[in-house]
């Protein structure tokens, strides 16, 4: 048999067996009950906590989420109720309160006879400078230097924001790629793809951990693409639960994305969770960004 043949028997017998392998499922989908939706995140930058309550609803309803008006929700900061959020018509519960690293945080929520909770510990603060390392033929290059503390497990984020589009209609947003070489960058949104004399790409965000960098100085160099200048470029450091928040949601776009062009070996990547009772997201970070104009 040449190598033709037993090639294109190879492709016969798998479509058949992918195939074979198909049938129609009938999911009662109408049955599930919605849950409680807390989303709130904290941020050491901001003087304002701000979380969102709403009911889940099947992603074939095709509509706006409900927003929950009549809940009561608190915050505990090591033990201790400092304060209960307030409803603004924003659809959104605020808490005029300025987080602080290192502290230990809990949030509930009550919703008729239910209640959802969670909790985090803010990281505490990053010793990191940003500046502009070189000029190319792409245009700056930025430069995040660091120091990380080898008494906590940390884990961050590099990216950078600008507008994009055409001059009469730009609006701000997120770079959809950060150009790299750098050694200790995680591959999991990672590319080969030669820019700027780097050679690899990250979407969106460029994520390390200090599992190889604990107690050393750190200089991670590399090229935002997709937006103009001005560019803010931010560095996060996340607690572990909003870490994995944002790993599991771009891995989930990455494989709504893969489904388009192998259906038949999706398979949907859960988006991670720790609200107890509901589903949601309760984390925490700190940041430094530095904004870098035209000139």
């Amino acid at each position: 048999m040449s190598l033709r043949i037993a090639i294109k028997t190879m492709s016969i017998l798998t479509f058949i067996l992918i195939n074979g392998c198909i049938e129609d499922v009938q999911l009662n989908l109408k049955d599930e009950e919605p849950e409680i939706v807390l989303n709130c995140i904290l941020n050491t930058g901001q003087d304002t906590v701000t979380a969102w309550l709403s009911k889940s609803q099947l992603i074939s309803e095709n509509k706006p989420f409900v927003a929950i008006k009549d809940a009561e929700i608190s915050l505990r900061e090591d033990g201790v109720t400092i304060g209960e959020f307030i409803w603004q018509d924003s659809s959104a519960y605020i808490l005029p309160i300025k987080p602080e690293p290192g502290k230990k945080y809990k949030i509930e929520a009550k919703v008729g006879g239910k209640t959802v909770w969670a909790e985090t510990n803010i990281p505490d603060p990053v010793f990191a400078t940003i500046q502009i390392a070189k000029y190319n033929f792409v245009g700056k290059n930025y430069m995040v230097s660091l120091t990380d503390d080898p008494n906590t497990t940390n884990y961050y984020w590099i990216s950078a924001y600008g507008r994009e589009g055409r001059e009469e209609d730009q609006q701000y947003n997120i770079a959809f790629a950060i150009f790299s070489n750098f050694l200790y960058a995680d591959d999991f949104n990672q590319r080969v793809s030669e820019y700027g004399g780097y050679n690899f790409e990250y979407e969106y965000y460029l994520r390390f951990t200090d599992k190889e960098i604990q107690n050393k100085p750190v200089d991670v160099v590399f090229v935002p693409a997709g937006i103009n200048l001005p560019h803010q470029v931010f560095l996060l450091s996340t607690d572990v639960h909003l870490d994995k928040y944002m790993k599991s949601s771009i891995l989930l776009e990455q494989m709504d994305i893969f489904v388009t062009e192998s259906p038949n070996t999706y398979s949907p990547f859960p988006v991670y969770s720790n609200i107890y009772g509901g589903t949601g997201i309760f984390g925490s970070m700190n940041s430094i960004s530095k904004t870098f104009s035209k000139k």
